[in-house]
């Protein structure tokens, strides 16, 4: 088995990439060299700032983009108008969204305070106090606010406490998908394009593994 993830500052490896080069293979993990930001008229932002895709993305598309350093996944239009109407519920009960997806997914422990803004009456909200601890370092859950992806395969998010081991990504990802079965790519969002800015994660797009395919692949775009 062969299996690898490019983590952001990962101390395990020293990559030197030549400027001139789409990407680079060390141990085993395909680097993209460059960020292109390429708004087109399939990709675009709609007026609450959302990446909207009008068009599915395919597994083959995926890949070219994270070689070529495009992240840039948008969610269909009707996906951006879910998730942004989530958002504000979560706002409604939650200080904010970085506490709810510390609380949901990595299960630290929440209080309650008192909160009032904009001259609105008082009102409480949950919080996540800064002292908290984790239920878990690492968690893989399905995207309930899937990116616009073809059938073929299925968007997960990887939640962490923080900056985790290479071997912590990988064993999760084993575990849930053997690398005999399914391919994925790993990536992680340019930080102005992420909604939760203070909890690490990452995202995941999963298939099973095609008959004519051999050898585990797990990509990770370079920030």
């Amino acid at each position: 088995m062969t299996s690898a993830v490019m983590l952001r500052h990962n101390e395990e490896y020293s990559v030197t990439i030549e400027e001139d080069n789409a990407s680079e293979i060390v141990n085993n993990i395909m680097i993209p060299n460059r960020n292109v930001m390429p708004i087109t008229t399939e990709t675009y932002r709609n007026e609450h700032g959302m990446l909207v895709s009008t068009v599915p993305c395919s597994w083959d598309e995926a890949k070219r983009k994270l070689n070529a350093g495009d992240l840039l996944f948008g969610r269909s239009p009707e996906g951006a108008r879910i998730y942004r109407n989530a958002l504000t519920r979560i706002k409604t009960d939650w200080d904010s969204v970085d506490s709810y997806c510390k609380h949901r997914f990595l299960g630290y422990e929440y209080a309650t305070k008192t909160r009032q803004a904009n001259g609105e009456p008082p009102r409480m909200v949950n919080y996540v106090k800064e002292d908290a601890t984790p239920g878990r370092q690492i968690a893989l859950v399905k995207n309930d606010f899937p990116y616009n992806l073809t059938n073929e395969m299925i968007h997960y998010t990887i939640w962490a406490t923080g900056s985790q081991p290479t071997s912590s990504y990988v064993s999760a990802i084993e575990m849930m998908f053997p690398s005999t079965r399914y391919e994925v790519l790993l990536f992680e969002n340019l930080n102005k394009n992420k909604s939760v800015k203070t909890v690490e994660h990452s995202h995941l797009y999963v298939r099973k593994r095609p008959s004519i395919v051999t050898s585990h692949n797990v990509m990770r775009a370079s920030l």
